[in-house]
């Protein structure tokens, strides 16, 4: 009896060993499947983590302990068919239905088997496993060929292609969420606290006094504009110019800031104290201030002060070339400003378009990335801001942007203001051009750096034109800086990020910031190219006209017309005189001069001491009537001229100076053979 009762338990035993391995095979079997889906997933390039979640909800999972050798083989079942739908691009809503229907494993429902418990699993199980699993692949091979040189009925084509397009569907949503959740778990580590702006709130109080490294008390730093509509008038812009030089001497504030009669946009330091009461003066003076989004920051090194207060008076608080009746109407812009936690979620939209609105020397070094399946970047190819109203105007541009959600993002948001409201005014214009709406980050990138401390979808270094130069993500690491560096060095190709030394493109007719690393500060100038430069480009934007749209609103009295509302704006054709819209280059065309002038004193009104002058004589008399073509030392300075002159304008006395780059022609030796430098124009001859 004995014997017989081992006899029986030894067969029992080695039939359940059996029973195992062929469960360990069926394991294997569901791994190589499993295998093979996700070969097709990432041809699908949908390798995310919203769809592996989706596709380990659609599995089911095994008990921790393999108690029921009948309950695992029937799961075994039920897992296979639903790994087989995922191969065919078909999605399973009950991936259980078949255990469920042998009433073997109802207590699984809510059990979930994840990729890494199967893998796990059938690894530990040895080299026999995957030689039963590659044995089944290799049996299944001619049954899968036969099947697919079968021609299917045309209804069951129909029903793939409708499978296909729905496929299609789920993947793009797959996609958007990945970008969403994305987004989500960035926004979690957020100091949502600074994503909201100070506009009609208290300004914050100062922090306590704090000393630097060199015993000196540290600066603070304030960003802010503000646009006036209706603008000032002449008498106002003068006052309010006055005015604001004068708050910032009392409260020991120094800076830039330019005053316009459309506002005021500054950047200026002091102590905590000085910088906040000077804004509150602000506030005080004029109520319009508190819808003014001051921008502090504090704790900076005393060097990062600015040394004195300057204010300039222009025309136009962003070089746009839209002063005046040209600048788009900011009351009637329909364009969203957005917190940065707003815009942070808005980038996941596929749907969406982010153009970055500053000048392309300044992304070189940074810009947002938004996630693989959200938001697409557009950065244009822009030296200038008077060139970006000339880039929205292109075909190509419309076309890009039409159908799209239009979102915009600059330094502080100042350039947005305006940007965004040419867009709506150009969308109000133009029928056959529309957006799904248009928006933009509300404070800028400083703002959103702040919201987001580890950097969020930004990437790189945020160009700042202020003493301290860059600014980058609060706890970002230098690792993680130097890898997202996409520029390099002007001469030696190195990746580098950071511009020094004020080196500029060496093309006459560019002249923007390059980027020089370190050790080639001391190379050759003519091998400094900007990347726009060395690609070729011909400056084509600056042969292109920008939208001339006229709003009434800042329009002068000679440009109303019985002083009817014009809601949508009218195209004006841009009036043009002889040397308006040449290359930059040193030449200037200098007109209106008085005719007792010196070039002392031409070279003290543009800013720029005078190399190569020669007065322009009436060729029958050889009179002087005013004109000239003056050489200046750089193309920068020209270009300051140029801007000033059509920006607050340039004056000798009571006349106002016409300045416009005047490059010499390919047949035109300058200077001329028998050029003779006179400091005044020449008398006629008798």
């Amino acid at each position: 009896p004995a014997m017989a009762l081992a006899n029986n338990d030894a067969a029992d035993s080695a039939g359940r060993i059996g029973q195992g391995f062929r469960l360990r095979s069926m394991l294997a079997s569901i791994e190589a499947m499993y295998e093979h889906a996700t070969s097709e997933v990432r041809l699908l390039e949908t390798e995310n983590a919203s769809l592996r979640e989706q596709l380990g909800l659609q599995l089911g999972g095994p008990p921790s302990q393999w108690s029921d050798a009948s309950a695992a083989l029937s799961w075994s079942r039920a897992a296979s068919v639903s790994l087989a739908g995922v191969c065919a691009t078909r999605t399973s809503k009950q991936p259980l239905a078949a255990a469920e229907a042998d009433g073997d494993c109802p207590k699984w429902k809510s059990a979930v088997l994840t990729p890494t418990a199967v893998s796990t699993r059938s690894a530990s199980d040895g080299d026999l496993e995957a030689s039963s699993a590659e044995a089944e692949v290799r049996a299944d091979r001619p049954r899968q060929k036969s099947l697919e040189a079968a021609p299917a009925p045309a209804s069951v084509q129909d029903e793939e292609e409708d499978e296909d397009d729905e496929g299609e569907e789920d993947v793009a949503k797959a996609k958007a969420r990945a970008a969403k959740a994305e987004a989500e778990a960035k926004l979690q580590r957020a100091r949502l606290e600074h994503a909201r702006p100070i506009i009609r709130r208290p300004i914050p109080a100062a922090p306590e006094l704090e000393l630097d490294e060199e015993g000196n008390e540290r600066t603070t730093l304030v960003l802010f504009y503000q646009y006036i509509e209706p603008p000032w008038t002449s008498k106002q812009h003068r006052k309010a110019l006055n005015f604001v030089v004068q708050l910032g001497r009392k409260n020991g504030v120094t800076g830039r800031g330019r005053c316009a009669r459309e506002g005021l946009n500054c950047t200026l330091t002091g102590t905590a104290s000085g910088v906040r009461a000077f804004c509150q003066g602000l506030r005080d003076w004029n109520p319009v201030f508190e819808d003014t989004d001051f921008k502090f920051t504090d704790g900076l090194p005393h060097k990062k002060k600015f040394k004195a207060l300057t204010m300039r008076k222009v025309d136009e608080l962003v070089a746009y070339g839209l002063e005046g009746a040209y600048a788009p109407s900011l009351s009637k812009n329909a364009a969203e400003n957005l917190e940065a936690d707003d815009y942070h979620k808005m980038m996941a939209d596929p749907d969406a378009v982010i153009i970055d609105v500053r000048n392309v020397y300044e992304s070189a070094i940074g810009h947002f990335q938004p996630p693989q399946e959200g938001a697409e970047l557009i950065i244009p190819p822009v030296r200038h801001s008077f060139e970006f109203p000339r880039w929205f105007n292109r075909p190509e541009t419309k076309e890009k942007l039409q159908g799209k959600k239009v979102m915009m993002y600059c330094t502080g948001g100042i350039r947005c203001e305006r940007a965004t409201a040419l867009l709506d005014q150009m969308e109000k214009c133009q029928g056959d051009f529309n957006t799904k709406g248009i928006y933009h980050c509300r404070g800028g990138i400083e703002r959103y750096m702040k919201t987001f401390p580890e950097g969020g979808f930004w990437k790189g270094r945020n160009y700042l034109f202020d003493r301290r130069l860059e600014q980058v993500p609060e706890l970002r690491s230098k690792d993680e800086l130097e890898k997202d560096i996409e520029s390099w060095c002007s001469v030696c190709r190195k990746p580098w990020g950071i511009y020094r030394g004020a080196k500029v493109c060496a093309v006459q007719e560019c002249k923007i910031p390059v980027i020089v690393c370190d050790e080639c500060q001391g190379a050759d100038p003519k091998k400094m190219k900007c990347p726009m430069c060395e690609k070729g480009d011909k400056f084509a934007l600056r042969q292109l006209s920008p939208p001339r749209l006229v709003n009434l609103e800042n329009a002068t009295r000679k440009r109303k017309h019985n002083g009817a509302d014009f809601p949508v704006a009218q195209r004006i054709p841009p009036k043009k005189s002889k040397h308006t819209g040449k290359e930059p280059s040193k030449r200037l065309f200098v007109g209106k001069l008085p005719l007792a002038t010196d070039v002392a004193s031409i070279g003290e009104a543009l800013g720029s001491r005078v190399k190569t002058i020669k007065w322009l004589l009436d060729h029958e008399r050889g009179l002087f009537y005013g004109s000239a073509f003056v050489q200046v030392r750089s193309v920068e300075d020209a270009a300051r001229a140029v801007e000033k002159a059509a920006t607050e304008g340039i004056k000798m006395g009571s006349r106002r100076l016409r300045v416009n780059f005047a490059p010499p022609r390919e047949d035109e030796e300058w200077p001329p053979k028998d050029y003779q430098h006179l400091e005044r124009p020449p008398l006629p001859k008798c």
